[in-house]
């Protein structure tokens, strides 16, 4: 026996499907199942074959998984309900925890709607797909028959048992035209038959309901029962603008009359909770608040800071045991996607590129948070219930909880002494993806942090000519991590999520940090593992980039196409670049929150300008919660990190559930000012 056609075609991991959920041969249900190598797809092969069951192979997608169930009589569609799949178990195939009533797109209906008739389908069918990596949905299965979402639909306003039902017995069966969205029903609900009172039981178990027993029947131009599944494999689906029906914020309607074709989703429903923000806090606040079952939408696009303004080439910082985003459950680490995908992996001394990284979270992501909204949040304003929340390209909510999970771009500091320099001459280290396009060009780089280091590395090795200015007297690099650390190790230098050593335990803790005096909170806030480059940058800038070290910038000037910076220091008074890049970090300061409205960022506590949070990382704004750095002077500087997460998701995602179901449905009653605290103030708990 063997596979080797379809690893030709998909390569590993696929995934195997029977052909048939309960065959005669089985004593129980047969599942689908991911495969990661030859072996392991033959004995799953040979147990659905043993058990009288056909095999179909599909490519993996990982992506939300969406569908659409139709009712077609005389080839005609009479109603149509789209939903989502949130937390399928297992992964890729078999039940899901919770489905949602979604609005119906272009992109599903008429490639499902075409599907259906060729194959010449009456009655109801479900047409499912999976999203990829690039977000396209790839047919996934059709399920000829009663299926799972049949309850969310009738919950939602599309009665398919009633339709059935009318449509067996001759009746006239009317064309539904709209239904409600955002309805979520649990697994385990059943759907009741409204004309002869009997429920739809397991899938491919025929009922007494004669309407369920004329559409078991075979179709016409067909000469497969229905009840088999059709699967062409992971195909990818085209639009059929022209069978797209129109779509609105809170109802879906019936076939005619597609909406314009958009890249960005237009439709955001009313929420309890609402996360701005798609990097690692809010990934991993998402992911914590679907194991809590708590009604939430995650909207921006996933990992922009990381993907789009962090340097080709790049490695973390953080050692690789340290870089994985905090899961609500084992084995969505760094170390458990590389097994899984059969990649090296290192759990010390890495270190871990930039890339690695981002397949990773796009993983991540993938398996756990499938459903983020690519949009721009423009305003937030408090209003009764809640928040009012404006788009740059959606509609309006209305939301009873918010978290900003916006990462530090906002924060971005270029110095004041280059601040009258036009973006030409002048730049922040994180507006580079793509640094060889300085290729040689004289560009100086400010600073003495990692970013600032390895931004000068990777100039020298691009081909560009660069020159470190340094403030303080010398760089600092850190020491490497042991490579392995005996149980003794592990007692002398803890290892925690942000660093190894006892003080490591302290920085790390929120706790511990909160009980230190608020002046050093301030400092150790943003100075903790800094300013330093990692040890593997050391031979990449010691005795290969130009380093003024004792030199601090006065100021700088345009000279034809460059600079002149003068400079205060012991080598040189100026220099002359073609280019400035300003690695000098990031500073939080809550009023560059400008999507936060006026009277919102008037009634925030502040602490040297960062929100002052509770443990659970509520600001002084009922409702209003941060994530990541704004928090750091509040929690520690573990805030700063990925490492954090593991600190933060499972905390803030509680918090955002209890209010939930206590009293997280009162107005926001925001205070007209409130100032900043002293050093001496008192910080809620």
């Amino acid at each position: 026996m063997t596979c080797r056609p379809v690893v030709d075609t998909f390569g590993f991991p696929f995934v195997l499907k029977p052909t048939i959920s309960f065959p005669p041969d089985a004593s129980v249900r047969l599942q689908a199942a991911e495969v990661i190598n030859e072996a392991e797809a033959i004995t799953v092969i040979q147990t659905y074959l043993s058990a009288g069951a056909g095999v179909l192979a599909q490519q993996m997608a990982s992506g939300r998984r969406e569908g659409v169930t139709l009712f077609i009589a005389d080839g005609d569609v009479r109603a149509a309900c789209a939903h989502v799949a949130h937390r399928t178990s297992p992964a890729l195939g078999g039940a899901s925890v919770l489905r949602e009533s979604l609005p119906i797109t272009e992109e599903i209906y008429g490639p499902a709607v075409s599907l259906v008739n060729a194959i010449g389908l009456e009655g109801v069918c479900e047409v499912e797909f999976r999203r990829d990596a690039g977000n396209r949905p790839l047919l996934m299965e059709v399920n000829a028959r009663l299926a799972g979402t049949i309850e969310n639909a009738v919950r939602s306003g599309v009665d398919f048992p009633l339709m059935i039902w009318q449509w067996a017995t001759g009746l006239p069966v009317e064309r539904h035209r709209g239904y409600k969205t955002g309805v979520r029903t649990p697994v385990g609900c059943t759907a009741t038959c409204a004309g002869c009172g009997t429920t739809s039981g397991e899938p491919d178990v025929p009922t007494a309901c004669p309407a369920p027993g004329r559409f078991r029947s075979s179709p016409p131009n067909s000469s497969a029962p229905v009840t088999s599944i059709v699967s062409t494999g992971m195909i990818s689906a085209r639009p059929w603008p022209s069978c797209a029906p129109p779509r609105g914020p809170s109802e879906s309607r019936g076939p005619p009359s597609p909406p314009p074709r958009t890249t960005r989703e237009h439709h955001v429903s009313t929420d309890e909770v609402l996360i701005i923000g798609a990097g690692p806090y809010g990934l991993s606040i998402s992911a914590h608040l679907r194991g809590l079952g708590v009604s939430h939408r995650i909207v921006g696009r996933p990992m922009d800071t990381w993907r789009a303004h962090m340097p080709v080439g790049m490695n973390l910082k953080s050692e690789p045991y340290a870089s994985d985003i905090a899961a609500p459950q084992a084995g969505y680490d760094v170390g458990a996607y590389c097994r899984r995908h059969g990649l090296d992996y290192a759990e010390r001394l890495g270190p871990l590129s930039l890339e690695r990284f981002l397949d990773y979270a796009d993983w991540y992501t993938g398996q756990l948070v499938p459903d983020v909204t690519d949009i721009t949040v423009t305003d937030v304003s408090p209003a009764d219930g809640g928040f009012r929340v404006t788009f740059a390209d959606a509609e309006p909510v209305t939301v009873r909880q918010v978290v900003v999970a916006t990462g530090v771009l906002p924060f971005a500091r270029i110095p004041d002494e280059l601040s009258g320099l036009s973006s030409d001459l002048v730049s922040h280290s994180a507006d580079h993806r793509h640094l060889d396009r300085f290729s040689g060009r004289r560009v100086a780089v400010i600073g003495a942090g990692q970013s600032a280091l390895e931004t000068a590395a990777l100039l020298h090795e691009a081909g560009a000519e660069p020159q470190l200015i340094v403030r303080g007297p010398a760089i600092n690099f850190v020491d490497p991590n042991p490579e392995r650390l005996s149980r003794i190790g592990q007692i002398r230098r803890p290892a925690t999520k942000l660093c190894e050593g006892w003080h490591c335990a302290v920085w790390n803790s929120p706790a511990a940090f909160r009980l230190l005096p608020q002046s050093m909170r301030i400092t150790k806030a943003r100075t903790v593992l800094g300013p330093a480059g990692s040890w593997w940058l050391k031979n990449r800038v010691e005795g290969v980039v130009d380093v003024l070290a004792g030199h601090q910038v006065r100021g700088a000037e345009p000279t034809g196409s460059g600079v002149r910076l003068r400079l205060e220091g012991p080598r040189q008074a100026a220099v002359d670049v073609d280019h400035v890049i300003a690695g000098t970090g990031f500073r939080v300061d809550v009023n560059r929150l400008t999507f936060l409205s006026d009277r919102l960022r008037a009634g925030i506590a502040t602490l040297s300008n960062y929100p002052v949070v509770s443990r659970a990382r509520q600001s002084s704004v009922p409702g209003l919660y941060f994530a990541g750095a704004p928090t750091c002077v509040s929690l520690g500087p573990s805030e700063r990190f990925i490492g954090g997460t593991h600190n933060t998701a499972r905390t803030l995602a509680r918090s955002l559930a209890s209010r939930a179901d206590g009293n997280g449905h009162q107005p926001v009653d925001v205070p007209d000012r409130v100032p900043q605290l002293s050093a001496e103030s008192h910080e809620p708990a």
